[in-house]
């Protein structure tokens, strides 16, 4: 996708296996609405995937088929970005891909919590818990920080599940070598309540920031958990910044 510069909207599939120790990797990319078709195989080996993923793409390339124009919806607005600093380049690169301008200027940013003892009494329990909730990749960064802070390996006790909010948050942890056993369907705190597998009386621990919302806590009760509600981090208003 990356060497055919395509996104969600083009036409584009590929099919990957291996067979007696090769890389089979086919290819279709399809143009003018359809009309035209271009197929290509290439083969080799698994820790070459990313060069024969290249490969495949020039060979579509040559067959004919063009990947169609970017979308520049955007073209020649600016658009400002609240989010905070350090989490907006994403962001920032999706609206220049479509012709825009981005513009940063972060309204919140996130702190450790001033009074940790909450906290550090919670992380020693952690294998009291049959589940422990992230419901940001902020959550994650504070807490890991704060087990390496209290000399505590960053890692849950065996038989303890994790659950992440969604697919950030799953990102986030498995940088901590750590694996989130669920993502709910829709990557809401709700979702979490509603589609978490807890038994009556499960005890859940919820590494949230301070301004988290209330209806997570009050969903899984609802359904017999008994919650441990932690404060990770603070979320804070952003010194002001001067904008043109």
């Amino acid at each position: 996708l990356r060497a055919l510069n395509c996104g969600c909207r083009t036409p584009v599939a590929a099919h990957a296996e291996t067979r007696g120790g090769k890389l089979r990797l086919r290819g279709l990319l399809a143009s003018d609405g359809g009309s035209r078709m271009s197929r290509g195989e290439v083969s080799g080996s698994p820790e070459k995937a990313a060069r024969l993923g290249r490969k495949l793409a020039e060979k579509l390339l040559r067959a004919g088929a063009r990947p169609p124009a970017p979308d520049r919806i955007l073209r020649g607005k600016r658009i400002m970005i609240t989010r905070a600093r350090g989490q907006s380049h994403g962001l920032a690169e999706a609206i220049r891909a479509l012709g825009g301008e981005p513009v940063s200027n972060p309204a919140v940013e996130f702190e450790p919590v001033k009074d940790s003892s909450r906290m550090d009494k919670t992380l020693a329990a952690l294998g009291d818990f049959e589940w422990v909730v992230f419901t940001s990749a902020n959550g994650v960064k504070f807490t890991m920080e704060r087990m390496r802070a209290l000399g505590m390996k960053t890692g849950i006790p065996s038989g303890v599940k994790i659950a992440a909010v969604g697919p950030v948050t799953a990102r986030a942890l498995d940088r901590e070598g750590l694996r989130a056993g669920f993502v709910p369907a829709r990557f809401l705190g709700k979702r979490i309540a509603e589609e978490l597998p807890v038994k009556s009386g499960d005890r859940v621990l919820l590494l949230r920031s301070d301004i988290a919302s209330e209806g997570l806590p009050r969903g899984l009760a609802a359904r017999g958990a008994v919650v441990a509600d932690a404060v990770a981090y603070r979320t804070v208003a952003a010194r002001p910044h001067r904008l043109e």
